[in-house]
């Protein structure tokens, strides 16, 4: 009886092979495999796909460090780029954080001479 009932209500649907009832067939494909363009970009998605690329691709948080909002998925891009590097306070050279000490001992070993004459680097 079951079996009956399954073959003459349900199909298979030819997108997907998801069993839906022959009645909303039209309605299943219409929903699910429309292709539509992201409102934010120029994707081109089905209609079941949208909000998941929207929240996965445009949702955004505020970066830790600095509070601006940055896409969830580049924001680890952007604390690299932003936050990882800095201007020497010595010689105004953009370095890396983590290599600013060693950068201002290079100075220090290579005779540089703050332009404002300070002795900061007799301290390193």
């Amino acid at each position: 009886m079951h079996e009956v009932h399954c073959v003459r209500n349900i199909t298979l649907c030819p997108h997907c092979d998801d069993p839906v009832a022959k009645s909303d067939l039209d309605h299943h494909v219409a929903e699910q495999h429309t292709q539509v363009t992201c409102p934010h970009c120029s994707a081109l998605l089905t209609k079941s796909e949208v909000d998941k690329h929207i929240a996965d691709e445009h949702a955004t948080e505020p970066c830790p460090e600095c509070g601006e909002n940055v896409a969830k998925n580049l924001i680890e891009d952007h604390k690299h780029s932003v936050h990882s590097t800095i201007a020497c306070p010595l010689c105004q050279n953009v370095v890396d954080k983590n290599e600013l000490h060693q950068h201002q001992v290079h100075l220090r070993l290579s005779g540089f001479t703050c332009y404002f004459m300070c002795s900061v680097l007799s301290l390193l």
